[in-house]
């Protein structure tokens, strides 16, 4: 069972069965700590993660004045579908497969961890590395989440409307939005994203690349939020 706006609602999907994320893992959340080949837990970025239903959307950049000293910590925007297996109450296997990213990794290349939840922390464990997730100040698990999608065109110049595995869909934008956080990652002119806020009227916080595609995905994102007509290519993506 799903909100009209794909989040997943009710117990049904507690143990993500059918490979939906759990209740649990569901929402916002940013990145508190992370530490990589057994040190110290430090935090030089500003990272954010929002998941809604299967769809996924990661955004990081190093903090004002602070460099990135590892390839996690660089300047990265990055969306897709997100598998979830061997599922209990508060742990699971993951696996993030992108297919629109800052950094060109291709859904053939998927991240794969483990996660477990808690005292309200999610702890995440990958290879070489763990890192510590914390809901936003203010936030419950399950505020309301938004999928957004520009569609790209097809050989007649359509927008395509195909489902995601018959070969005709070409996602070029994707926002994705829960309570009063978004994330929108793009791959054209040039790859980008922003991490924006409701108080800032969904203007770029944060934004990797340049502008030349944020005020598309805002003109989406706020006729989204207001249950407006969406523009022109853009479509409300809903859980399969």
């Amino acid at each position: 069972m799903t909100s009209d706006s794909g989040l997943p609602t009710g117990s049904d999907l507690r143990n993500g069965d059918d490979g939906t994320p759990p209740i649990w893992l569901t929402g916002a959340w940013i990145r508190q700590a992370r530490t990589f080949d057994d040190g110290q837990p430090t935090e030089c970025s500003d990272v954010a993660w929002l998941q809604v239903g299967r769809w996924f959307a990661d955004f990081r950049i190093p903090r004002p004045g602070q460099k990135a000293v590892h390839p996690f910590d660089v300047a990265q925007a990055s969306s897709g579908r997100l598998d979830v297996v061997n599922v209990s109450d508060r742990g699971a296997s993951v696996t993030w497969r992108h297919d629109l990213d800052t950094e060109d990794r291709a859904a053939s290349d998927p991240d794969t961890a483990q996660v477990a939840l808690g005292e309200g922390i999610l702890v995440e464990s990958g290879t070489g590395y763990v890192e510590w997730w914390r809901r936003p100040d203010g936030e419950e698990s399950d505020a309301t989440g938004l999928v957004l999608e520009r569609l790209g065109s097809t050989a007649d110049g359509d927008a395509s409307t195909g489902g995601p595995d018959d070969g005709e869909r070409t996602v070029t934008a994707r926002v994705i939005c829960v309570g009063q956080m978004a994330v929108a990652v793009w791959d054209t002119p040039e790859p980008g994203g922003a991490w924006c806020t409701a108080d800032g009227d969904w203007e770029p916080d944060r934004l990797v690349g340049t502008m030349a595609e944020h005020a598309d995905s805002v003109r989406a994102l706020r006729s989204g939020v207001a249950g407006e007509t969406l523009p022109d290519s853009w479509r409300e993506q809903r859980e399969r």
